[in-house]
């Protein structure tokens, strides 16, 4: 399956598998809500955000041609026309190598020949004829076309006659093999993160938010006394759900000689911070005792304490950059929008300010850059960029909502790629430079941001920051990845979770690729799925599904929290059964080529549910389902309030693919909830969509 982020500033995004995507190439006011708050939606609500959003899948494309509107993504033809692409004007589409598609026209004037280019603007330069049958087509003719291996990563639909009347055409190769994850260690609580000791000692040092450091050998044992226990110097944790916690780990580039290693865990509020504030969290140094496998734990230096609003958006990572300084990552305070106790005024008025934007208050919505080995509690690089000027010398890059997890490609350039979850609508990663501002809370992923309606984007919003700032006139920097969040279209979770740039040999055709993955989408049914993409000079990244040996869709029935990499470049994926710190479901696996030895199930899930067909639909949709084996399978169909509508199979079934009619013939417009239960326990959900 693959899935593909949208390449503009503002639109929506989706997917497509041997089909294409279409995308719509201005943001409609988005009035989609996610999953998690369907229940407190209208009905009427859901339904207009489903439509709305609805991209449209196919290896079919019918080709319109009407007056040019002020939406057209390529303006200023000399004919002051546009194709229209399923009804979309200048859709942008986007194509995967080997898959054929057909270009239907309906009454395409003789003047107006449409025709696959390399141009920009078209009339009729830079023809594609590898893989292209029927160029130039007019009236109810027909165009295929099967982009190949030869055929660039982006061309156009074009006119032959005149210019600007069509748009991009993004071309990527086809998705990756499934691989396995093979289990390396079990029974953490919670495991936030991994780090490698540089001892040569090839051991595993996994972050358990729960409050310990627990050391896992090569052969996968782990150590049952704890390498650092925290717990007594930390917050409670709420063992539902906690963003607070020791959240993460760094080991000193020369750990080997110094045996000093950082942690950021979440304090008790200290003496002298705003009283109304949550916690404090704690960027401490410690050093390993003689044992090396143990730390020890009274040699805690407090690097830096920043006070925290609210409990959560505390974001966690820290790491030591290949320039050998200390980064950090912080959320934006916490509670919902960037406003409220804690949270300062900025440039943007319409969203009444925020941490996000402010570089001169406090350090909340940053990643920070510092120095350890300088002067105490620690020193500032020279080059990081308010040093000398307003703002606060240990910024590096800022406007950001909760960058949970961030990693530094350990090839290439090392580029850095943070994870920022979004708030009602929107998941993204950005590739983060020294000084640049990532849009938070004006924008959420490439969409303008309200704080009055999050749940709604706006129209419009600022490209660059505002006057009454440092940075006044700089860019507010787009993600690379963005997608939407479950009961948007094409949505897949609810919380982003940053990975790392594949560097192993275990499956070169991974190298260079990013992985990446979603939390889970639904806190009531772990629910988390894995992702791989395309790294591109420009724009937003292509990415599919990392498609597992028996999930096919990349989705397993865990909350997949962090990756971890060893020093060969392998990746490593850190999930828990449980939303907070309680139990010991906590696993470590390691992604591995299909085909090696010993590999656990890696879903531990019996069913699966696919996408419903059509969606929306305006009288019957079919719901295929398939198990791993005979059991009771029960799927029930619930409205916008949880009430039970239908019960479309509920008895023993075989092993297989099944499939389920849902008749909407009895049933108001709206959005509905389809679950699937395989011996009374839930394993998958989807929605659909009535229309009338």
């Amino acid at each position: 399956m693959r899935q593909e982020s949208a390449l503009r500033a503002l639109p929506g995004r989706g997917r497509s598998e041997a089909r294409g995507l279409l995308t719509r190439p201005r943001p409609a006011p988005a009035t989609c809500t996610p999953l998690a708050r369907l229940l407190a939606r209208s009905t009427a609500a859901l339904l207009a955000a489903a439509l709305l959003a609805a991209p449209a899948w196919a290896q079919t494309f019918n080709v319109t041609v009407a007056a040019e509107t002020p939406n057209s993504p390529n303006p200023g033809g000399e004919f002051a026309e546009s194709y229209f692409v399923d009804g979309v004007e200048g859709a942008e589409l986007h194509l995967t190598r080997g898959v054929t598609y057909t270009f239907q026209m309906q009454n395409v004037p003789l003047k107006h020949p449409f025709y696959i280019s390399t141009s920009a603007t078209g009339g009729g330069v830079g023809v594609v004829n590898d893989g292209v049958n029927g160029n130039f087509a007019t009236g109810n003719g027909v165009l295929t076309f099967t982009p190949g291996v030869t055929t660039p990563d982006l061309v156009y639909y074009q006119c032959g006659s005149h210019t600007r009347m069509g748009w991009r055409l993004y071309i990527s190769d086809p998705g990756p093999e499934p691989v396995h994850l093979q289990e390396i260690a079990a029974g953490f609580v919670s495991p936030v993160g991994m780090s490698v000791p540089p001892d040569g000692s090839d051991r595993f040092v996994v972050v358990d938010l729960l409050g310990f450091l627990r050391v896992v050998m090569p052969d996968g044992t782990v150590l049952p006394t704890p390498f650092l226990d925290l717990r007594d110097r930390m917050v409670v944790l709420n063992t539902n759900y906690s963003e607070r916690g020791l959240l993460g780990l760094a080991f000193h580039p020369d750990y080997a000689n110094n045996g000093k290693f950082y942690v950021y865990y979440s304090a008790p509020l200290r003496a002298g911070a705003p009283p109304d504030f949550n916690h404090t969290s704690h960027i401490s140094e410690f050093v390993v005792s003689g044992d090396p496998n143990v730390a020890d734990a009274s040699s805690e230096r407090i690097v830096m304490q920043v006070d925290q609003p609210q409990s959560n958006h505390n974001g966690g990572t820290i790491a030591f950059g290949p320039d050998g300084y200390l980064y950090i990552s912080l959320g934006d305070g916490g509670g919902a929008d960037d406003v409220g106790t804690g949270h300062v005024p900025d440039w943007y008025a319409v969203n009444e300010g925020g941490n996000g934007q402010d570089v001169t208050d406090n350090l909340l919505g940053s990643i920070l850059r510092i120095d350890v080995n300088g002067a105490q509690p620690y020193a500032i690089p020279a080059d990081n960029p308010f040093v000398g000027r307003d703002g606060l010398d240990e910024i590096y890059a800022y406007g950001f909502r909760n960058p949970w997890r961030f990693s530094f490609d350990q090839g290439g350039t090392n580029d850095l790629l943070v994870g920022d979850a979004g708030q009602d609508l929107w998941e993204e990663v950005s590739l983060v430079t020294n000084g640049g501002n990532y849009g938070w809370n004006v924008l959420e992923g490439t969409h303008c941001f309200s704080t009055a309606t999050p749940e709604s984007s706006l129209a419009n919003c600022p490209t660059v920051v505002g006057a009454g700032h440092p940075d006044t006139g700089d860019p507010l920097i787009a993600p690379v990845i963005e997608y939407p969040h479950p009961g948007i279209a094409m949505g897949h979770g609810l919380v982003v979770v940053a990975g790392q740039v594949y560097r192993g040999s275990l499956i070169p055709e991974l190298a260079g690729r990013y992985i990446f993955a979603d939390w889970s989408d639904s806190f009531g049914a772990p629910s988390g799925q894995l992702f791989v993409a395309d790294p591109r000079p420009d724009g937003l990244w292509s990415f599919n599904t990392l498609p597992l040996v028996g999930a096919p869709n990349g989705t397993i029935a865990r909350y997949i929290l962090a990756f971890g990499q060893d020093t060969a470049g392998e990746v490593y994926v850190l999930t828990t059964d449980n939303a907070g710190p309680t139990g010991e479901t906590g696993r470590m696996f390691r992604i591995v080529p299909e085909g090696t030895a010993n590999e656990p199930a890696p879903t531990a899930t019996r069913g699966r549910l696919e996408p419903a067909t059509p969606n929306p639909f305006s009288r019957q949709t079919t719901i295929r389902y398939a198990i791993d084996e005979p059991a009771r399978v029960t799927i029930v169909v619930s409205d916008a309030l949880g009430r039970t509508v239908a019960t479309l199979a509920d008895g023993r079934a075989g092993a297989g693919a099944h499939a389920a009619v849902l008749d909407g013939s009895s049933l108001p417009a709206g959005v509905y909830v389809v679950r699937l239960l395989v011996d009374g326990e839930e394993t998958a959900h989807r929605t659909v969509a009535l229309a009338r």
